[in-house]
């Protein structure tokens, strides 16, 4: 997928991901068409906890943008019970997420 296919994507989810609040299949299906999932997203955070880690969203570039995506949804799929995506997305760290992705795109010269 390219670079504008990407941004188009990312802005859709921004619009689901509103109306649905903490859908983690949104954010999912986001992940897997624009092949962004990160499997080894533990590599790119440097802390552990999340919530230091999405702390880093405004100079964060893509790669680690998607790797907090994905441990966002590791960590949904360990306490569905609990609704911590629901809770993120409330708190506009979801859709920082999605905007500073967009935003690193628009600005990259590939």
């Amino acid at each position: 997928m390219n670079k504008a296919d990407k941004i188009k994507a990312i802005q859709k989810t921004i619009l689901g991901a509103e109306k649905q609040p903490g859908d983690e299949v949104i954010l999912h299906d986001l992940l897997e068409k624009t092949g962004d999932i990160k499997r080894n997203y533990q590599d790119y955070l440097t802390t552990g906890d999340l919530d230091i880690e999405l702390q880093q969203i405004p100079d964060a570039d893509y790669e680690l943008c998607t790797a907090l995506l994905t441990a966002i949804l590791r960590e949904g799929y360990h306490s569905m019970f609990d609704n911590t995506i629901r809770q993120r997305a409330k708190a506009g760290q979801i859709r920082s997420l999605l905007e500073r992705m967009v935003e690193t795109l628009q600005n990259s010269k590939s």
